[in-house]
């Protein structure tokens, strides 16, 4: 600092500082690679927090302004809208997203999929690195034994679904069925052997209670 001058950072060890300065990237999750990622990232914060998430938390989390924030999460409440969610706001406690665990689970696997490593990103998620890989190689085992042909994004789509489903019941969110739902219906339909099929495989090879 100069007195008259301002102030001046003298970088002693380029290697050092380079390192120091990847803390900031955040590239190992791609939350800042671009608005769409770190928006897509936000986004899941508020559908999986367990309580309201500060404003200013998240914005040193991601090295924006507050003001920034306030602006992304006006944007992100029309996106809530659309899957009949709310995005609520406590002047003391900050914000989250409310709504039925349908729809919370539906927003999430299809807003937030670009996010990378979605699987270790979610709320006190016990996920591995290749649980993703593992998921939609029994889902493709699956319908291939069931004579059911789709295409490989369909398949990465549903072992999305299905690892979101796996983490949100870990974290004690369940979906209520209806009343008048006809369950001995389901149990006779084709679909229903191979989700129980794909189910077991699950619960042998990753240890979860589906």
């Amino acid at each position: 600092v100069r007195q008259g001058s301002g102030t001046r950072l003298i970088i002693t060890d380029q290697d050092l500082f380079a390192q120091y300065m990847k803390t900031f990237s955040k590239q190992e999750n791609g939350i800042l690679d671009n608005p769409a990622t770190r928006n897509a990232y936000i986004l899941m914060k508020l559908l999986t927090a367990q309580d309201y998430i500060s404003l200013y938390d998240l914005a040193d989390e991601l090295y924006i302004s507050p003001s920034l924030l306030r602006s992304i999460l006006k944007d992100l409440g029309k996106t809530a809208n659309r899957y009949n969610l709310r995005l609520v706001n406590s002047h003391r406690n900050g914000y989250r997203i409310i709504g039925p665990e349908a729809h919370i689970r539906r927003c999430l696997s299809q807003e937030c999929r670009q996010v990378k490593d979605i699987s270790l990103s979610l709320h006190d998620s016990h996920a591995s690195n290749n649980e993703m890989q593992i998921l939609t190689n029994i889902i493709a085992t699956g319908l291939k034994s069931f004579g059911i042909a789709m295409s490989y994004p369909t398949i990465n789509g549903l072992a999305l679904h299905l690892m979101i489903a796996i983490n949100r019941l870990e974290t004690n969110h369940v979906i209520e069925l209806e009343k008048n739902f006809d369950t001995l219906k389901l149990k006779g339909s084709p679909e229903y052997f191979l989700a129980s099929r794909i189910a077991q495989q699950v619960q042998q090879e990753l240890h979860v209670l589906l």
